[in-house]
């Protein structure tokens, strides 16, 4: 995206929502708790891969000294934070999440 000063802003919306998806629809409370911890493994590798991307050093870019992570799926991302509040607005590496 081209932001104001020649400016660039990186918007990588790949993630994965599988583990979710088999949250929401487990059939028993311990398979729900195992599909979660998985959701949570997902959201946190997902974070940590855009970080280590270092979108905001490509040399042909002149990106802000930040990356966003917005994760557009309500639900999955309220099941998210609801479970690690650090995620709300954590940084790793330059990398924020809202």
């Amino acid at each position: 995206m081209k932001l104001p000063d020649h400016k660039h802003l990186v918007i990588d919306s790949k993630v994965s929502l599988t583990a979710y998806n088999e949250y929401v629809n487990a059939e028993t409370e311990e398979a729900r708790k195992l599909a979660l911890s998985r959701h949570m493994d997902s959201v946190r590798k997902h974070i940590k891969e855009l970080a280590d991307k270092n979108y905001q050093s490509l040399h042909q870019l002149q990106s802000i000294d930040f990356v966003v992570h917005v994760r557009s799926h309500r639900s999955a991302f309220t099941a998210a934070i609801g479970n690690d509040a650090e995620l709300w607005g954590s940084s790793t590496n330059g990398m924020y999440c809202w």
